[in-house]
């Protein structure tokens, strides 16, 4: 048996910490719910406990850490365990800026508490918060009209966990192969800088003429010794002016537009975008949004502002009359995602060929990632070893001539 440190909610609302012994935490967990209590946290005894989690402590410094989409996620789906036992809006407001991780979220939660108070509406307190976006609000709003805020805060809560999955298979897919381009990179030039002239001055001693292969290595040499500095200068200025230029709206759309025409990275961009788009257009339809809502706040949710774009003026093609589908004819829009939506506008399961679009994007993305992941370490491997190769042969060839005496 071992000692378990539970945290929890008793039937008034109040808060109970204390130690129960059971085999694990799950069986921990299954005796508290026995008495009728509504579990916070369950973790094993021994370890330097707070009257609030999460503000003291080993972990109490990340209390002072940004609210991140897994903090979002957290609180969403506590809140809505908080509405499902029994509590009013502001009772679970107030509960969970108690035993809320980070600092900021804490202080929101005791705002929208102060606002719902004071007579606000939930979806008005929830617009008022920068941690918080547009979409939020309008699913709050949502909720709180068709009685299932509950359900919506689940919902918008398995929305961005999926979303952020997305997101991270994306940096993994742009992150890994520019670490490995950059290693070859620097690979390179460590031989060509450094290496390359040493045998260079070796052989020039020997006033020996250099075979055409060695003679084309030490000309290299040459050149990066000579401009190199010039070529990484500007490569350095291009850099800084295209992250200049992506903090602007239109150089923005510029660059999400030239990253889509990428081959294979590009793909995995768009499919990306399009699972963003058709996960989130689903949940805001299933919350009774109409789809030009949905549209318009579906397409801040996309990464890429150049399909962002194309989402939104689907919006302004729907006010002209348009179909959804027609509206989304577009030649970075593969024609499947069209066709999808169409059959859903005709069957009325709109919503749910969406979440079938998104799923499916979702997992094409996945084999994209695993296709490059794989394909690009071999290559990089053969790319580097061709440059190692090219050089060993030139030295050899310069040595073997050498001993030779031609």
């Amino acid at each position: 048996m071992a000692n378990f440190f539970y945290t929890a909610l008793n039937a008034s609302g109040g808060e109970q910490q204390g130690n129960i012994e059971a085999d694990n935490a799950q069986t921990a967990a299954a005796q508290l719910r026995g008495q009728n209590l509504f579990i916070l946290e369950v973790k094993p005894a021994g370890r330097n406990h707070s009257a609030v989690p999460g503000t003291g402590g080993a972990d109490g410094w990340n209390r002072w850490l940004p609210v991140f989409a897994g903090d979002k996620i957290n609180f969403f789906r506590q809140f809505a365990l908080l509405l499902r036992s029994g509590h009013t809006i502001v009772q679970a407001l107030d509960l969970y800026a108690q035993f809320a991780t980070k600092r900021g979220l804490s202080l929101a939660c005791q705002r929208m508490s102060q606002q719902v108070k004071n007579g606000a509406r939930l979806a008005d307190a929830f617009e008022k918060e920068n941690l918080f976006s547009s979409e939020v609000k309008h699913l709050i709003t949502a909720g709180e009209e068709s009685g299932e805020l509950e359900r919506v805060l689940v919902r918008l809560a398995h929305n961005m966990e999926r979303r952020r999955d997305l997101k991270n298979q994306l940096i993994t897919v742009s992150v890994y192969p520019s670490i490995v381009f950059l290693a070859s990179i620097a690979v390179l030039y460590m031989v060509i800088a450094v290496v390359v002239p040493k045998f260079a001055r070796f052989f020039a001693a020997r006033q020996t003429e250099m075979p055409p292969l060695t003679q084309l290595l030490i000309d290299i040499s040459n050149w990066v010794q000579d401009y190199g500095g010039y070529v990484s200068g500007g490569f350095l200025v291009f850099i800084f002016v295209s992250l200049a230029a992506y903090t602007q709206p239109a150089g923005k759309r510029v660059i999400d537009r030239f990253m889509i025409m990428i081959p294979l990275i590009g793909t995995a961009i768009r499919d990306s975008s399009i699972a963003q788009a058709s996960i989130t257009l689903s949940m805001l339809l299933r919350s009774g949004l109409s789809i030009l809502d949905s549209l318009r706040i579906g397409a801040k949710v996309v990464s890429n502002d150049y399909l962002s774009q194309v989402i939104y003026r689907a919006s302004e093609q729907i006010l002209k009359g348009q179909s959804f589908a027609q509206s989304m004819i577009h030649p970075s829009i593969p024609g499947l995602v069209t066709s999808m939506i169409d059959v859903g506008e005709r069957s009325g399961e709109l919503s749910e060929v969406l979440d079938e679009l998104g799923e499916f994007y979702s997992n094409q993305l996945a084999q994209r990632i695993k296709f490059l992941t794989t394909f690009i370490e071999p290559a990089m491997i053969l790319f580097v070893g061709g440059i190692v190769a090219f050089v060993y042969f030139a030295i050899f060839q310069a040595i073997f001539q050498a001993s030779t005496g031609g």
